[in-house]
């Protein structure tokens, strides 16, 4: 495993590691290297309880960051070789910026040069981390992926027509969990524009054309939001940050260090966000007065003002996956290694009219590694549908599905439509696709994508009995419904055998009979492609609301009944946790200003207004309070809205979202509320209704 410090504070380029040790905060070093070099000895920073990172590069200017994409194996090898000939260091950065222009290879003046676009950046990491893992003793070593160059739109392609730079890293990410190579830390770029502290935390937006992105600092966020929930525990650093154009770093002492740790630790301390491991300043070197520190005793000063506070690198990360050997080398015994955290399920994906049974994490995976559904698989489960829960739980069957029908027209559902069940797993190996057991088949689907899972882009609907049964008239009716669902979800209009199959589509070696011979095909694509009944649109419209994040609010909680007797209004926000001294403190922030209490002193609530409403208070606890508020995002509530006028009307209490489009048979808008859901089609604003949630 690599050495991680204790504390999140670091600098790029070797030299500045010594104000890190003399204030007692080892950090982090990021260094870097062209590929082809020798290898370097970073003994003495890891030795010192600093954590080296190095960036290798095929080079630098016309060369690229990365090669030509016909190069990605010698530079692969290369990187390995670096690796091979290196001491001290196991975390390693293939490429940088590699959304601009001038990082591409054979870029100049007059020549755009090779666009690194994320398939090819994808293969090539794919390539270089494969090779790395490979190397004798850094199987276990963190390969992380080029971090983008934020508000650079140079690099558009098929899907990203906009240059969208948080969409490229997503798509570079999902690709590479697509390849089998999933990168094992994120590594991230984020800086002002402007030499100014308050910009650190200011959520100011992009111009027209991104106006849902942050100029600033905080950019951060936006690449943190589109993670894939696969790589949700993987460590984050931020290997570059400084203030940029138009004011770059200045000799002068403004906080904006301290303010850029706080901005980070205060990210780090809300359970749910995934946490920050490095914030590294750019840079140490001298050469360009805009990014040097060496030279500037204030920024120095700064630094170390910064570290007088603890800010310690979280220590809730999961080690990451080494490769699969190559099964043409022998590989050492490796000790056992611990289990992997429990995945999470989706929270979206679920049939608002099937029986929810969430089972064991080994039997399926989250997230669907950037692949969208695109066929429906039918099963036979060979059994009574009791008996489907029980196996598809048990953690040793390494077996699931979606979901499942009974002869009574029962649905259960186990696995989230967003989520991979492992209901039709094949392997591709030497030009041909092995089913679970190893055996070579030829499957008659033509939708398979080597060297893909299938798993990946499909959902897989077991139904109770044997392959020679007929399926019941309930049976009929609960699939039809169940397919009419996914569709809507999914985007399918159904087409036997190609988006509407059978296992032994796939499998016809092990499962020539799923789902069976007497499955009447052409009856469940007429039927599924049909008018939904106006009980399936309501159906399909109250799963709408689950699809959404839906604020919680606790009607019985000391912070609402005491807004309510004070006429605060409405949530905007969870409770949120915060530290006075060694007290521990609670606020949540309400329409009209944000209440907060001592844990444990209930009967002492009290209220403070929000900061754009009053100057920050004095009193500490209340200004604390308001600093906690404002490191969250706040709900927007329109009082004056039709959806709030209605809702009042009718009782239904305080909103949990915000309003939102969604698509059944028209387009609609809708809102939740804790005493259901509202909604009316575009444009019918004299009609509006509301549904009972699912829950209720």
């Amino acid at each position: 495993m690599p050495n991680v410090p204790q504390y999140i504070f670091g600098m790029h380029d070797q030299g500045g590691e010594g104000l890190m040790l003399n204030a007692g905060k080892p950090g982090w070093v990021l260094v870097t290297a062209k590929a082809s070099d020798s290898g370097g000895d970073f003994s003495a920073l890891a030795g010192a309880g600093l954590g080296a990172i190095v960036r290798l590069n095929y080079g630098y200017g016309s060369d690229g960051t990365l090669p030509p994409s016909s190069q990605y194996d010698a530079f692969a090898q290369m990187c390995a070789n670096y690796v091979a000939g290196s001491r001290g260091a196991n975390i390693w950065i293939i490429g940088n910026e590699t959304n601009l222009r001038g990082e591409r290879p054979g870029n100049s003046d007059s020549n755009p040069g090779e666009v690194l676009t994320p398939d090819r950046i994808a293969q090539c990491f794919a390539k270089c981390r494969a090779a790395i893992k490979r190397v004798p003793g850094h199987a276990d070593d963190w390969v992380a992926t080029p971090p983008p160059g934020p508000w650079n739109p140079e690099t558009t392609y098929p899907g990203n027509p906009g240059g969208d730079w948080v969409k490229y890293l997503q798509d570079i990410l999902n690709q590479c969990i697509a390849l089998g190579q999933p990168p094992d830390a994120i590594a991230l770029h984020t800086y002002t524009h402007g030499f100014d502290a308050g910009l650190v935390s200011s959520d100011a937006n992009m111009a027209p054309g991104f106006p849902n992105y942050h100029y600033h600092f905080r950019a951060y966020r936006d690449f943190l939001g589109v993670i894939p929930g696969a790589l949700r525990s993987r460590p984050v650093l931020i290997t570059e940050t400084q203030p940029a154009d138009p004011g770059w770093w200045q000799n002068r002492k403004i906080g904006w260090i301290q303010a850029a740790y706080g901005e980070i630790n205060a990210w780090n301390a809300v359970p749910t966000n995934q946490p920050v491991q490095a914030l590294i300043l750019f840079r140490w070197e001298r050469g360009d007065n805009r990014w040097s520190i060496s030279d500037k005793s204030a920024l120095q000063d700064d630094f170390r003002a910064a570290m007088q506070n603890e800010y310690r690198v979280p220590r809730s990360v999961s080690a990451p996956q080494p490769a699969a050997p190559s099964p043409s080398q022998p590989q050492p015994t490796q000790p056992p290694k611990p289990p992997p955290p429990a995945q999470t399920p989706s929270t979206t994906g679920w049939c608002p009219f099937a029986k929810k049974r969430v089972i064991v994490d080994n039997n399926w995976d989250a997230g669907r590694s950037g692949q969208k559904v695109k066929a429906v698989v039918l099963h036979v489960a060979a059994g009574p549908m009791t008996a489907v829960f029980p196996t598809f739980n048990n953690p040793q069957r390494l077996a699931s599905a979606h979901f499942c029908i009974g002869k009574d027209g029962s649905i259960e559902q186990y696995v989230s439509t967003d989520d991979v069940a492992y209901g039709v797993g094949m392997k591709y190996a030497n030009g041909q696709w092995l089913n679970p057991r190893g055996v070579p088949c030829k499957p008659l689907w033509t939708g398979l994508t080597p060297p893909l899972n299938p798993n990946l882009h499909t959902i897989s609907i077991e139904h109770e009995g044997q392959p020679e049964d007929k399926w019941t008239p309930q049976m009929y009716d609960a699939n039809t419904r169940l397919l009419q669902w996914i569709a809507k979800q999914s985007n399918l209009t159904y087409v036997v055998h190609q988006n509407l199959i059978g296992h032994y589509e796939i499998d016809p070696a092990d499962r020539p009979n799923c789902p069976g011979p007497n499955v009447e095909w052409e009856r469940i694509v007429a039927d599924a492609n049909g008018t939904p009944s106006p009980q399936d649109t309501l159906d399909q419209i109250q799963a709408s609301a689950n699809e959404v994040y839906q604020l919680p609010i606790n009607v019985q909680s000391a912070l609402v009944k005491f807004a309510q007797v004070n006429k605060l209004g409405c949530p905007q926000t969870d409770e949120i946790g915060f530290a006075v001294s060694a007290d521990a403190y609670i606020c949540q922030v309400f329409s009209g200003g944000i209440v907060y209490v001592k844990k444990g002193d209930w009967g002492n609530v009290q209220s403070v207004k929000k900061p754009q409403d009053a100057p920050t208070p004095s009193d500490p606890v209340a200004s604390a309070a308001v600093a906690a508020a404002q490191q969250v995002k706040w709900m927007p509530i329109n009082t004056g809205s039709a959806f709030y006028k209605f809702a009042q009307a009718n009782n239904l209490g305080c909103p949990q979202s915000d309003e939102f489009e969604f698509t059944v048979d028209t387009d609609y808008v809708g809102q939740v509320y804790v005493g259901g859901f509202v909604y009316v089609k575009k444009g019918d604003w004299a009609n509006i209704k509301w549904i009972k949630k699912s829950d209720q």
